[in-house]
């Protein structure tokens, strides 16, 4: 029976002579969420992030005002996200979502109060290095998704997270110590590729497991 790794749920199956198979996806789960937790910058950001979002969520002056700026600076009119803390994607999607309205939400802070968030690098590369544990929990949960492909996952898996670290972007050391870079450099650099979308760039997730 597959399960996840609770010890009363792991003791009735020992006890009832029944095979314990861990579940691929909460030990995706359990990894991100000790990673999350790790880093104090990475906390910090977070908290920072969660509180931006829920000021322009819940205030239509600010909302009106972010829709002017995002269509001041050409860039798509889409509504913040705020995490839930029971769903680490949600924390990837609303980093993911920040880092696209940079601009924007620089601009407004700027009007507001003469400053700005100086880690957007942190909040793209968390994006970057969550991907493909996104990618490979959305894989496991297809309706097709099969025991035998379990080995070939975790290559892929660990081939792309090689791949990110031999990029020589320092997404863990990031993560790790922090990262203050220039706002303005910050603010230019990649500016049409989404965080999230540059860690997809390796693409083919189901492919590289199945051969498909």
């Amino acid at each position: 029976m597959v399960t996840d790794n609770g010890n009363n749920i792991v003791s009735v199956l020992r006890q009832g002579g029944l095979s314990h198979m861990p579940c691929i996806a909460h030990v995706f789960n359990l990894v991100v969420n000790r990673l999350l937790k790790s880093s104090a910058h990475l906390q910090d950001i977070l908290k920072l992030a969660r509180k931006l979002c829920m000021h322009f969520i819940h205030s239509y002056s600010t909302k009106h005002t972010l829709h002017k700026l995002q269509r001041q600076n050409g860039i798509p009119q889409h509504r913040l996200i705020c995490n839930v803390s029971t769903s680490w994607n949600s924390t990837v999607h609303m980093l993911d979502r920040l880092y696209e309205q940079r601009k924007a939400i620089h601009d407004f802070l700027m009007i507001q109060a003469n400053k700005d968030v100086s880690q957007w690098q942190l909040m793209r590369d968390t994006c970057c290095l969550l991907g493909p544990f996104e990618e490979a929990t959305l894989f496991v949960s297809r309706q097709d998704h099969r025991m035998n492909n379990f080995i070939p996952l975790i290559a892929v898996l660990k081939q792309m997270l090689l791949n990110l670290a031999g990029q020589g972007k320092g997404y863990v050391e990031t993560i790790s110590h922090g990262h203050m870079s220039p706002v303005g450099t910050e603010l230019e650099e990649e500016e049409d590729i989404p965080a999230h979308a540059m860690c997809r760039e390796m693409g083919g997730f189901s492919t590289q497991v199945t051969g498909e």
